[in-house]
């Protein structure tokens, strides 16, 4: 057993404990202000700084303020992280006082909310530590949602055994084809950048260490994407040398020599609840765009149900894609929430690692049934024609399923102009 310790130029000091039921000190830690020494104008001074854009630097006076008025903030879930930013963080009976209003501070009501404490800025293991208690009580579905922030939230752990690593890895284990196969994926995405390989490779290790036979379905899933990575490197190759006609001779061979080697199902990344068997051959294609990704056709394990389609891409990093896609998933949810739905139907991405070149690979679902608005005009007098949708959706549909359609249309454009704008400013 070989155990190596950090080196230091100089010796290490640590500073004298302070207990956590240290006496208050009013000239050590500033006044506190009660209810009535706070003017309704000094009221809505503070309201504004506590709801104030988290981008938003505070000023040391509203710093001051909000630090005096801790004793009226404690209840206010939404306050905490202005009230975090106030803590002098260098003076450890500040943190010590800051800590006494941790164990006490108002749980949010969304649980989402708590994600803002594991930003950067709060490197306090408290902090920390509180988020992830909220953090804890959401249900899968939800923390599935927001399991891409969570990823990212882990380069911000001062070491890398943190309450973070140790709540993914212990949700991931509890329910491991829904957060333990997101978590996988999120981690391999990006387990090729040095400044994150350390990390997140002692977290897939301690994942799959104990996760049993999920760990073999993502292994199998891991050698069929490398072998999509060698087909289609081949297929880049071949398109500016070989005739259209050879190149897919050569795809549908490819394919078959993997179909072989294929188990009797596989779950596909972008959805374990997909399970596939073999590939249809001759419904697979490679698309004429300048990474040249695949269309794979799967047969579905289940014999009621459709194909799996999807369209496998290296050479793309789909890393921000599968942002924009989780924030229309969030603002969906939030509208349904308040009882209004716009008819969004966000499409599933997810990215896989990165092929010999460096460049991203990753997977995107096929929405079958569906066209283009390009499609759409093309078909019915070209874009400058405005009743081009209108004819489309009258050749579809007829009486009551019409007005439907219509509807389902409008609501839709309406949710995704909204929620395009958001991303555009965001």
């Amino acid at each position: 057993l070989l155990v190596e310790f950090d080196e230091f130029a100089f010796d290490v000091i640590a500073p004298k404990y302070a207990p956590s039921d240290i006496q208050y000190n009013e000239a050590a830690v500033g006044t506190k202000l009660k209810a009535q020494d706070l003017p309704t104008s000094g009221k809505r001074l503070l309201d504004g700084i506590t709801q104030k854009n988290p981008l938003e630097t505070l000023t040391v006076e509203e710093k001051q303020l909000v630090w005096m008025s801790r004793d009226l903030l404690w209840q206010d879930p939404t306050a905490l992280p202005a009230f975090l930013r106030a803590v002098n963080w260098t003076s450890r009976l500040h943190i010590a006082e800051a800590h006494k209003y941790l164990r006490v501070w108002r749980k949010p009501l969304y649980l989402a909310d708590a994600l803002e404490l594991l930003d950067y800025r709060y490197a306090d293991t408290c902090v920390r530590e509180l988020a992830v208690k909220w953090l804890d009580e959401m249900h899968d579905s939800e923390l599935q949602q927001y399991l891409l922030q969570l990823v990212q939230c882990l380069k911000y752990e001062n070491h890398h055994d943190s309450a973070l690593s140790r709540f993914l890895i212990r949700r991931g284990l509890k329910n491991p084809y829904q957060i333990g196969h997101y978590l996988f994926w999120h981690l391999k995405a990006e387990y090729h950048s040095l400044e994150v390989c350390e990390r997140f490779g002692l977290m897939l290790e301690e994942y799959l260490k104990y996760a049993g036979e999920p760990s073999r379905q993502l292994f199998i899933q891991c050698m069929t994407l490398k072998r999509f990575e060698f087909i289609a490197e081949k297929i880049f190759k071949a398109k500016h040398t070989q005739t259209p006609e050879q190149c897919k001779k050569l795809l549908r061979k490819e394919l078959q020599k993997l179909n072989r080697d294929l188990p009797e199902f596989m779950q596909i990344p972008l959805n374990p609840r997909w399970k596939a068997k073999k590939i249809k051959v001759d419904k697979c294609r490679y698309m004429g765009s300048k990474k040249v990704p695949l269309w794979i056709v799967f047969e579905n394990a289940d014999p009621s149900a459709s194909d799996i389609v999807v369209l496998f891409k290296s050479g793309d990093d789909l890393r921000q894609d599968m942002l924009i896609i989780q924030l229309l998933s969030v603002m969906d949810e939030m509208w349904l929430r308040s009882k209004l739905d716009l008819h969004l139907k966000p499409y599933k991405v997810i990215a896989t690692g990165v092929n010999r070149k460096g460049e991203g690979v990753g997977m995107i679902e096929i929405v079958l049934g569906s066209e283009t608005v390009n499609t759409i005009n093309v078909e019915n007098g070209g874009a400058f024609n405005e009743k081009a949708i209108n004819c489309y959706l009258l050749q579809h549909s007829k009486g009551e399923n019409l007005r439907k359609a219509r509807e389902t249309f409008a609501r839709s454009c309406a949710g995704y102009c909204v929620a395009t704008f958001c991303s555009w400013n965001w």
